[in-house]
């Protein structure tokens, strides 16, 4: 098993802004690396979704984002 400096794993904090349903770029573009990452024995991962972001944006009607964004990222996890 590779880990970092001093042979502790290194840590990996990544998020995703839920704007609705996932699409190939979510996939090519977070996805495929976190599952390669949380694969690594060398990684500690910790993925959220930032519902903040999604408080914050103009979108005319958010109610459902957040839940489908995280329903899509549960359906594509490994685990």
């Amino acid at each position: 098993m590779k880990t970092g400096a001093g042979g502790k794993k290194s840590r990996v904090l990544s998020g995703m802004r839920p704007t609705g349903r996932l699409h190939i770029g979510h996939y090519f573009g977070a996805l495929q690396n976190w599952v390669r990452l949380q694969n690594d024995p060398a990684y500690d991962c910790f993925y959220f979704i930032a519902d903040w972001h999604a408080l914050t944006s103009d979108y005319a009607d958010t109610s459902g984002v957040a839940e489908k964004s995280t329903r899509s990222c549960i359906c594509c996890s490994p685990w």
